[in-house]
């Protein structure tokens, strides 16, 4: 089981890019939360029980970065199964025709500690390099690095 999510954080991260390349939901089988769902739940197990698989995983890819997603009913109801704990999504885009391409993903978490106004401690998962650059970059004139080595006594 995954951790609850609210729906509208897949599209509030899904609209803050323009260019969409790729939406993948990951699903755990099977889930059984509310009747709305119920096709996708009958359909999961039956999927369950002939492969023996317990998560699946859709793909949504346009290349050209034209995915259109909103007004599906499939994404509604994927996302509605991920946001009742039953799995993951991944959002790959761009915000603009020539900015690099992020990933968004309901894995990843961040944790800032800020003592006295300066970073203590970050904790980046589920982000790519490029990602953690940006973030990294955003706080940097809130943090020193300093190498516990340098200030021991040999």
């Amino acid at each position: 089981m995954q951790s609850l999510l609210p729906n509208q954080d897949f599209w509030s991260e899904y609209h803050r890019l323009q260019f969409i390349d790729k939406v993948s939901f990951t699903l755990i089988t099977p889930n059984i939360f509310g009747s709305s769902k119920q096709a996708l739940t009958n359909d999961l197990r039956k999927l369950e029980k002939d492969t023996n698989a317990n998560t699946v995983t859709t793909i949504f890819e346009n290349k050209d970065g034209n995915l259109k997603l909103k007004g599906s009913h499939w994404a509604e109801t994927l996302v509605d199964w991920v946001k009742d704990g039953g799995g993951s999504w991944l959002i790959k885009g761009r915000k603009t025709l020539k900015s690099k391409s992020t990933t968004v993903s309901s894995n990843q978490t961040a944790k800032i500690v800020l003592i006295e106004g300066e970073i203590s401690e970050i904790e980046l998962d589920g982000y790519s390099a490029n990602d953690i650059k940006e973030i990294i970059a955003l706080h940097q004139n809130r943090y020193t690095f300093k190498n516990a080595k340098s200030n021991c006594l040999d």
